[in-house]
């Protein structure tokens, strides 16, 4: 049995435009994922979007964490809300997915990193809402979808005493922004972990349960630069083998 913890990725779905190839559909992935995996640690597993539960039950036994990747809106109707005129592209089939994921991982008691998208979805298996637009938070005003590189950090965060994040990173951090939505009102067993200057939430976890961290910035994409990101994937690693070795 592999002493390195086994780490399933969430992928997302590219419908091909390409006039050889339109309507082809494509399982896709950053490879910033895969190498944040495996530069803290971990065997990294890139996980197909589909919707057979027996599938999915197997991947959450099989492996010992999982890591919910970005990529577009999750359907506000998985909230009890109408699409709001700024609502971005939704894949339905990714959100099934992702909810079953998540359920059959908190099942087992298995630790759970979400990021951006991640983040959100995390956010509303556990009863919570998005902003479908960051426009619709009053008295927002940081640019929240950068326009730097994507591994240098644009805007301050301040973290929350007492949490898991602060213990990762301390007390402020600057963090990296692509994201136009953001969690509203935070989901059961859940907490705010960090928030940005204009109050927008930038990281959730877990109060009861399970190791549960949703971060809105990409920690992905700055790892190769910056230790403190690096550090989110360590101890995400580190949960997910102290869990194991629990199980053994």
């Amino acid at each position: 049995m592999s002493i390195k913890p086994l780490i399933g990725i969430s992928a997302s779905l590219t419908i091909d435009t390409s006039e050889k190839m339109a309507g082809r559909r494509i399982i896709s992935l950053s490879e910033n994922y895969v190498n944040a995996i495996l530069n803290a640690g971990g065997f990294p597993f890139i996980l197909p979007i589909n919707n057979d539960i027996n599938v999915i039950k197997e991947y959450a036994k099989f492996l010992d964490g999982l890591l919910l990747s970005g990529g577009y809106d999750v359907d506000p109707l998985n909230y009890d809300e109408d699409p709001n005129y700024k609502l971005g592209r939704t894949i339905n089939e990714r959100d099934e997915f992702e909810i079953k994921l998540i359920n059959e991982f908190e099942n087992l008691n298995k630790p759970i990193l979400g990021i951006c998208r991640g983040n959100q979805i995390l956010n509303v298996v556990h009863g919570g809402t998005i902003y479908q637009d960051i426009s619709l938070i009053k008295g927002s005003f940081i640019k929240h979808d950068q326009d730097a590189f994507e591994y240098d950090g644009t805007h301050r965060i301040t973290i929350e005493d007492g949490t898991k994040l602060k213990r990762i990173l301390g007390k402020n951090s600057l963090v990296n922004s692509y994201h136009h939505q953001a969690i509203k009102n935070v989901g059961e067993g859940l907490k705010i972990a960090a928030i940005s200057n204009d109050n927008v939430i930038e990281a959730i976890e877990n109060t009861t349960g399970s190791f549960k961290l949703g971060v809105q910035w990409h920690p992905e994409m700055m790892f190769y630069k910056s230790k403190d990101m690096s550090n989110i994937f360590r101890y995400f690693l580190l949960e997910c083998k102290n869990n194991k070795n629990k199980l053994i």
